[in-house]
């Protein structure tokens, strides 16, 4: 291509037409990817499908790069493009990608886990949580949905205001994932590839945050706001430039999407992180018990654990972190796409070119978190 004679970048692996690189990401992808940058280098260039991609694996570079307003773009792709049609966050880009996130990052704070009432919610969900494990003690049990309940619970009261929530059955995407790279195959064979099953899976969150934006349209008190829905409602309402995404039917559209957005994207990695977290302290009593003593020394018998104790547990943070960098449960990130022709440590960045953040590579780099790099070990943080 021509932008990789401009950029000298190496090339990545020899790619094949319609697929590009594909095929050779079917099995062991994070694996593969890991390699390449161990080949190529911490910049390199790949065809994902008929996309030509760049691929960064250098934390330093990564960080610069998307600091860059003009990394700022998203990739057009069905899967994300199903999210809301390109309202909300997940499938917006832009001036109103930018507006819609940052209300939504103010109000979440406004409303979420700072509110005591909140807090006290999700403490009631943990809570039985604990007494449902202490009934299965001596059982097995499937531990890969266990917190999507709780996890969804507590979105959803910082959502709607109401405490319990519909669940739904959030499935995993591992078939539709490869429609991302080769978005043509779901006219070939949609149940197949995964596209039908995804599909239903979102429409049937919409149809749910259509229920609940309309349910709080009717009962709006614009000097009492209970939760995210009231707060967006009044600023659609407060709204009165047309261009903008919260604007009178846009508004609406767009508050649709974005708790669209947030039930699905947010309650899935939560409840994830949450599971490895717990496999990773069953597979480590040592930091377990660790963590069982700093509680007990800063927290004590007598309450229950609260986020004003963050500060104060750094041990028990350590372990989430070290929780996310080991699970790397988003390994490729959100793939970005540049907006204007940059130019990067030497390199010309075209407009419209994507670039993947390789964070599995990073996560597992033995130059950074030294050689027992795929061990647990939450001192790694300190």
């Amino acid at each position: 291509m021509y932008y990789k004679q401009i950029l000298k970048i190496k090339s990545g692996p020899t790619s094949i037409p319609l697929l590009g690189n594909v095929l050779q990401l079917r099995n062991e992808p994070l694996k593969v990817i890991q390699n390449w940058a161990k080949e190529f280098g911490p910049i390199y260039s790949i065809r994902l499908g008929t996309e030509d991609t760049i691929v960064i694996s250098d934390p330093k570079l990564v960080k610069e790069l998307f600091s860059n307003i003009n990394s700022a773009g998203r990739t057009i792709n069905p899967i994300t493009h199903y999210f809301g049609h390109g309202n909300g966050i997940v499938s917006n880009q832009g001036a109103a990608w930018d507006a819609q996130r940052t209300f939504t990052v103010r109000k979440l704070r406004d409303v979420g886990l700072l509110k005591s009432s909140n807090e006290g919610s999700l403490m009631e969900g943990a809570e039985s949580l604990v007494k449902f494990f202490e009934r299965q003690v001596g059982k097995s049990m499937q531990g890969t949905k266990l917190f999507n309940g709780p996890v969804i619970n507590g979105l959803w009261r910082i959502l709607s205001g109401e405490n319990k929530f519909e669940i739904i059955l959030f499935r995993t995407v591992n078939k539709a994932s490869i429609i991302f790279f080769a978005p043509f195959l779901r006219h070939i064979a949609p149940k197949y590839f995964g596209w039908t099953a995804w599909t239903n899976v979102v429409d049937a969150v919409f149809e749910l945050a259509r229920e609940a934006v309309e349910k709080h349209s009717k009962q709006l008190d614009a000097n009492n706001p209970r939760d995210f829905i009231d707060h967006y409602l009044i600023k659609i309402k407060e709204t009165t430039d047309p261009t903008s995404s919260f604007y009178q039917q846009n508004g609406v559209i767009s508050l649709e999407a974005v708790v669209g957005d947030l039930l699905a994207a947010g309650s899935e990695t939560s409840s994830t992180s949450l599971s490895f977290a717990t496999l990773y302290l069953l597979l480590n009593k040592e930091v377990q018990k660790k963590a069982q003593q700093e509680l007990d020394l800063m927290v004590g018998s007598s309450r229950q654990v609260s986020l004003a104790d963050k500060s104060s547990l750094p041990y028990t943070e350590a372990i989430l972190l070290e929780t996310l960098r080991l699970s790397s449960i988003t390994p490729l990130g959100v793939p970005h796409r540049m907006v204007e022709d940059t130019m990067f440590h030497g390199y010309l960045l075209p407009k419209d070119v994507t670039i993947i953040a390789g964070l599995y590579t990073i996560h597992h780099d033995p130059k950074i978190w030294g050689e027992d790099v795929n061990e647990f070990r939450p001192e790694k943080g300190f």
